[in-house]
């Protein structure tokens, strides 16, 4: 009996022990536009994305979902997200991404920059309707050569060898990833973007190098809506954020 109480005691110390790390949650609200109306049938989502996880599995810390009809406060929406800060790292770039769908169609979608040091309290996401957002029907993509100027938000350096996308008028797509070149298969059906079967070659580069590869196809492989901004081509995960954009490749 002695025994099993001094065990039982050890436990306890272990599980209050002073390193212990709570669970912690991001806290907030978006705010709609003043005149913006949600249909009933409207859907909420918001998210604590990691932007520098390598595997896309990882990217989501957290994440929250509210079926219609949303409970709004004048045009805000409060959320809690449980959050793990034991899988933030200090060098991370982190955002809060909210979205809300109708029929999986984005009527209006936010983002806020967060660290890994917080404040997890009291955040606001600004949310904008799609239309403000979005730009054109991208064209037909089959035929098309494009270099990336960004992804997910952050310039491509001059001087570096250009990340591509080649498209071909057989469904093909190829280019060269930052260190390896290729392949995959693509389906365009206006901005409905859908690639599959990505396959790379082997090559070992500089981790510089290996880690742009890893973020560029992660968001290659996130996208699905093609559109022209102007005469920047933007693909769209499904949260309408723009993980790629692109410029049309130029022969010198």
């Amino acid at each position: 009996m002695a025994r099993r109480l001094i065990a039982l005691l050890l436990v306890v110390l272990v599980l209050v022990a002073p390193g212990a790390r709570a669970a912690a949650a991001v806290t907030g609200r978006v705010a709609l536009p003043a005149h913006a109306t949600l249909p009933s049938n409207s859907q909420f989502d918001v998210a604590v994305v990691d932007l520098d996880a390598l595997d896309e599995d990882a990217r989501v810390l957290g994440s929250l979902r509210i079926l219609g009809p949303l409970p709004l406060t004048g045009q805000t929406l409060r959320f809690t997200i449980p959050l793990d800060t034991g899988r933030l790292a200090p060098t991370h770039r982190y955002a809060v991404r909210a979205v809300v769908t109708q029929n999986d169609t984005v009527l209006y979608s936010g983002e806020r920059p967060l660290t890994a040091r917080g404040p997890f309290a009291g955040v606001t996401v600004a949310l904008a309707a799609a239309e403000a957002v979005d730009g054109g029907v991208a064209p037909p993509l089959g035929g098309t050569d494009w270099v990336v100027t960004e992804v997910d938000g952050d310039r491509v350096h001059d001087g570096e060898a250009p990340l591509s996308l080649q498209f071909t008028a057989d469904g093909r797509l190829s280019g060269f990833a930052g260190c390896n070149r290729y392949n995959a298969r693509f389906e365009q059906a206006e901005t409905s973007l859908k690639i599959t079967a990505l396959a790379l070659t082997r090559m070992a580069c500089a981790p510089t190098a290996m880690t742009v590869e890893a973020r560029f196809t992660a968001s290659l492989g996130a996208a699905v809506s093609a559109r022209l901004n102007g005469e920047a081509l933007e693909l769209r995960d499904t949260a309408g954020v723009v993980r790629l954009r692109l410029e049309a490749h130029r022969p010198h």
